[in-house]
């Protein structure tokens, strides 16, 4: 279900953003560094610098390591 509400959004000006719901596995309790890069992965297809990763849990150390360490991405993070 949450792959079906991500999405690239464009404003009037043209500008475009990621909205990428991350799907935590079951087995884990926190946004980890795979979940990260499946939404760099999706900014790099759509040639994107702006993503909003939207998720019910926290990120896991290594993954706000992660997401500090992408300098040419603007990504912010919002949990449910």
């Amino acid at each position: 279900f949450r792959a079906v509400l991500t999405n690239v959004y464009q404003n009037d000006q043209g500008n475009r953003i990621l909205v990428y719901y991350a799907d935590i596995p079951t087995t884990s309790t926190k946004l980890g560094v795979n979940e990260v890069g499946d939404a760099v992965a999706d900014m790099e297809r759509y040639q994107l610098r702006n993503a909003v990763i939207i998720t019910a849990q926290d990120l896991s150390p290594s993954a706000a390591k992660s997401v500090a360490g992408l300098i040419a991405y603007n990504i912010q993070i919002f949990l449910e």
